[in-house]
C-alpha cells in the first residue's frame, strides 16, 4: 500500500477546480500551515482561503463565512 501511495498522484488542482465548478464560494484550512490554502488562491484566484492555525483564528474564519 506505501508504493500505491507514493506512486499515486493527488488530484488536488483537480478537486480544487471541482469545489469551484460546485459554486463553492470559500475554503477553509484547518492545522498549522497555509499551505493548502495558498494552494487554492494559486488555482482559482476567486476562492475566497481561509487558515486557521487556533481556535481565536477559527472564530475569524467564522465569522468571514457568515459576513
Amino acid at each position: 500500500l506505501l508504493v500505491q501511495q507514493i506512486h499515486s498522484p493527488v488530484k488536488w488542482t483537480q478537486s480544487v477546480r471541482f469545489i469551484v465548478a460546485q459554486q463553492v464560494a470559500m475554503v477553509l484550512e484547518v492545522g498549522p500551515g497555509k499551505v493548502l490554502a495558498g494552494l487554492c488562491k494559486r488555482i482559482d484566484g476567486g476562492l475566497e482561503c481561509h487558515a486557521s492555525e487556533d481556535p481565536d483564528d477559527m472564530k475569524i474564519s467564522i465569522a468571514a463565512a457568515a459576513a
